[in-house]
């Protein structure tokens, strides 16, 4: 409930970190690049775990990176949750989407 006795509506954000930098000639996957140290994804949960509009985020992230990414940046950095998605961009977003409706 907010301060006016209105119930707050709950806001998931699905962040979808599966990018291999393909496209960035890169053999790092764009999530683990890093700026001033910590990783590209290290500031896009930051700014999702900071802002008080997001009750929740789903992270969702390539097959094979779950475990490196429960290690070095959900763990690492102490944000609450990762979870794992398919291959391709549509199966992350529908993975992600299915995840919500656990909270409704």
């Amino acid at each position: 409930m907010g301060r006016d006795g209105v119930k707050k509506a709950s806001c998931t954000a699905i962040i979808l970190a599966a990018g291999q930098g393909k496209r960035m000639n890169s053999q790092v996957p764009k999530l683990y690049l890093e700026v001033q140290e910590k990783p590209i994804l290290y500031y896009t949960l930051q700014t999702f775990m900071d802002s008080k509009y997001i009750d929740r985020i789903i992270l969702v992230v390539g097959a094979g990176q779950v475990e490196q990414v429960k290690k070095d940046i959900v763990a690492r950095y102490n944000f609450l949750k990762g979870y794992r998605g398919n291959r391709g961009w549509k199966r992350a977003v529908r993975f992600g989407v299915v995840r919500i409706a656990a909270y409704i």
